[in-house]
């Protein structure tokens, strides 16, 4: 067996990649008191990435997080 074929059926998972879901996924996993103090920390949250378009998101990854997330 070629190593390429060897390397084809192996499944590499990062674990440091800091991923979220989309704010709206937290929502259905805490009380529901807390989801207006979510979605103002989300807001706030998403206003400071915006901020930082250029240095560690890039414009691509802002646009399709606020197409997602609505």
């Amino acid at each position: 067996m070629s190593t390429n074929a060897q390397l084809s059926n192996i499944l590499r998972i990062s674990s440091d990649c800091h991923a979220d879901a989309l704010p709206a996924t937290y929502l259905d996993h805490m009380p529901t008191k807390y989801h207006e103090a979510a979605d103002h920390w989300w807001l706030d949250y998403a206003k400071e990435m915006i901020q930082g378009t250029g240095t560690f998101f890039d414009q691509e990854a802002l646009e399709e997080f606020s197409e997602l997330s609505g």
